[in-house]
């Protein structure tokens, strides 16, 4: 039991590095002076809605999480960060979106601060 509790907990470990390498892939950051149209500093790889359809092996959802930052002199940074997964084995719903909650949050924080400098 101890054993398949341990690569149980491998695996979990393995997909959450995997689905914080997805959300960086994910992150789309936008830069707005003024009321000029905004530019793309980093665009991220479109949500593909149809993977959260593509098996019935487990419950799949999809979480997407946004921040505007006013940077003064009448420009802003806008970040967005979107993440799809699946609830894991012996893992509840409410427990999977923490998981996947906290991996998106961590990406915003780190997207806003290498780009904002802050």
């Amino acid at each position: 039991m101890a054993t398949k509790l341990s690569s149980q907990m491998k695996r979990m470990k393995q997909e959450q590095v995997k689905q914080l390498e997805n959300a960086r892939k994910n992150t789309t950051i936008t830069k707005k002076v003024g009321r000029e149209e905004p530019t793309i500093i980093k665009s991220g790889t479109p949500l593909d809605h149809s993977v959260k359809h593509d098996s019935y092996e487990g419950t799949k959802f999809g979480m997407s999480k946004g921040i505007t930052k006013n940077m003064d002199n009448y420009e802003s940074l806008r970040v967005d960060v979107w993440l799809t997964s699946e609830v894991f084995e012996g893992e509840s719903i409410k427990e999977a979106y923490s998981r996947v909650e906290e991996i998106i949050d961590e990406v915003l924080e780190e997207a806003v601060l290498s780009t904002a400098g802050e």
